[in-house]
């Protein structure tokens, strides 16, 4: 393993970072905003949490949550160097380890039973944007001790966290990537991962400056949010990995040219919020299942408008609470999920057989292994 880092570059980006942390303000690729706050959708939600446990179902709701599972999923690149065909990779995404405090234990368990060369976290390791880091980091403390991967453990920093992380992080054997590059060698051939800071917050110009450092040869970046897809495209990464977005970008490419035209009301949260359903009710982390749901939703819209129009969006909002409380894979969990007469768990979408244990950390559900093949 190569460090191809310094220290200079360590310190002055933990000044940077600790300036734009002491501001109200979100330091993007497109400039400086102000950050959002949500004091009305927190009290929404305060208030459904109350509700569910006025009903009996918020033990349900916590169980699903705690749900998480571990997505294999097998990715191919033309030009891998041969001596890491194969080459497995645990990813940890958006953690959030001290939202509940059962969920460092489910993690651990599913780690142990992941077999990497690397593993790799992208950020978000608290719940919440500004709260005490503590009982993160004593969350990562108890999982870095299952975490197993020869060529190390490596990690960025989300939006939901802090400069001060970084020695906590550290202390456990995690080495955080700020705006750095690390290389692996194996068998002469080399592979370069370089793990940028957060830039849904707290960006600066050295952090495309880092993907465009990364020597030849096939590279890797590390990235919270999609906002650096194009500079790495640009810099000829081979493959980035990140958390959030893509999906709904090609879905908004997609739309624009079957309708024609956009007004304002196409940005309403109604239509996003009915997509969510149709996910939630067909499968998440499908494609069979988005589909599904889709089709069942729309058609039970069809038959609600025209006879109960009125009623259709308590319907709506009554079907996503009962598959989120007492059907949490959807659908096609049911069928995917349901164990053969006498023998293991069926096979998972996607291939694999399903691991028991733990919640998503990502557009999936719970932390992903990567495998790399040479296509």
């Amino acid at each position: 393993m190569t460090d191809r880092s310094g220290i200079d570059t360590r310190t002055g980006w933990a000044v940077a970072r600790r300036a734009m942390e002491g501001t109200a303000r979100k330091h993007t690729p497109r400039g400086v905003r102000r950050r959002r706050h949500w004091p009305l959708f927190e009290a929404v939600i305060a208030g459904f949490g109350v509700t569910l446990r006025g009903i009996g179902l918020y033990r349900r709701g916590v169980r699903n949550a705690l749900d998480i599972e571990l997505n294999e999923i097998e990715l191919r690149f033309p030009h891998l160097p041969a001596p890491f065909d194969g080459y497995r990779v645990l990813h940890l995404a958006d953690l959030h380890l001290d939202a509940h405090p059962a969920l460092p234990k489910r993690a651990a368990a599913l780690a142990r039973r992941a077999r990497c060369d690397l593993c790799v976290l992208t950020g978000d390791y608290r719940y919440r944007v500004n709260c005490p880091i503590e009982g993160a980091m004593a969350a990562i403390a108890r999982l870095a001790p299952t975490l197993d991967a020869a060529d190390g453990i490596y990690a960025i920093l989300g939006n939901h966290d802090t400069v001060a992380m970084v020695p906590a992080l550290e202390a456990v054997g995690i080495r955080v990537l700020t705006n750095q590059t690390v290389s692996v060698t194996r068998d002469g051939a080399v592979l370069h991962l370089t793990g940028i800071d957060d830039v849904h917050y707290f960006y600066t110009a050295d952090a495309a400056e880092a993907l465009g450092r990364a020597p030849d040869g096939f590279r890797l970046a590390l990235v919270h949010s999609p906002e650096m897809i194009e500079p790495a495209a640009e810099a000829g990464i081979d493959g980035l990995w990140f958390y959030r977005g893509i999906p709904g970008g090609i879905g908004g490419a997609l739309y624009v040219p079957q309708v024609g035209i956009i007004n304002p009301s196409e940005f309403a949260p109604a239509a996003s919020i009915e997509a969510v359903i149709w996910v939630a009710v067909g499968g998440r982390g499908t494609l069979s299942g988005a589909i599904l749901g889709a089709v069942l939703v729309n058609l039970g819209k069809t038959w609600f408008t025209s006879a109960l129009p009125e009623l259709w969006l308590f319907g709506l909002g009554g079907l996503f609470i009962f598959v989120t409380l007492f059907l949490p894979k959807g659908i096609v969990g049911l069928v995917a999920w349901r164990p053969r007469a006498g023998g293991p768990p069926a096979p998972a979408p996607g291939g694999g057989a399903r691991r028991p244990g733990a919640a998503t950390a990502n557009a999936g559900r719970g932390p992903a292994e990567h495998c790399y093949r040479r296509s």
